[in-house]
């Protein structure tokens, strides 16, 4: 792994986006709306595996991911859950979302484009009452306090 990966994120395991795209668009959307991004950087290789490593993946049925961003987080876990486990992604960022959209192809996912407050509507919506693990990039400390404790 080299420093440039270390800093921007690994590669796409299907090598479909390099780390500067994902920087550029990461950079962008932090510029035009940093309330709904709370970063300028896509999640770094080292913070990837730190998120990911923890989690019970390989018998998890479904797996929650808050904050999406350019979907580095979202392939780890794809990579480590079973083949018939569903990940529930949110993206509070809609040219996040899409972006992650265009990139990420694996039924499996369903990216939201919501923020956490509407993780019991949708798992209602699909009928799912039990979460089996869940990761969040969340920019907490940019929230108001009565968000953040709701």
């Amino acid at each position: 792994m080299g420093p440039l990966n270390v800093i921007l994120g690994p590669m796409d395991p299907d090598g479909t986006t390099a780390p500067l795209k994902r920087l550029r668009v990461m950079f962008k959307a932090g510029v035009k709306d940093f309330r709904k991004t709370a970063s300028f950087f896509p999640s770094s290789s080292v913070l990837v595996r730190d998120m990911v490593e923890p989690l019970k993946l390989s018998r998890a049925k479904l797996v929650v991911e808050f904050g999406v961003g350019t979907g580095v987080i979202t392939h780890a876990l794809l990579e480590r859950m079973a083949p018939t486990a569903k990940l529930l992604a949110f993206e509070l960022n809609g040219t996040l979302a899409e972006f992650a959209r265009s990139q990420i192809r694996d039924p499996r996912l369903e990216i939201v484009c919501a923020g956490a407050q509407g993780l019991l509507p949708e798992l209602a919506a699909r009928g799912k009452r039990q979460i089996d693990a869940v990761a969040s990039s969340l920019g907490l400390t940019l929230m108001p306090d009565r968000t953040r404790h709701d």
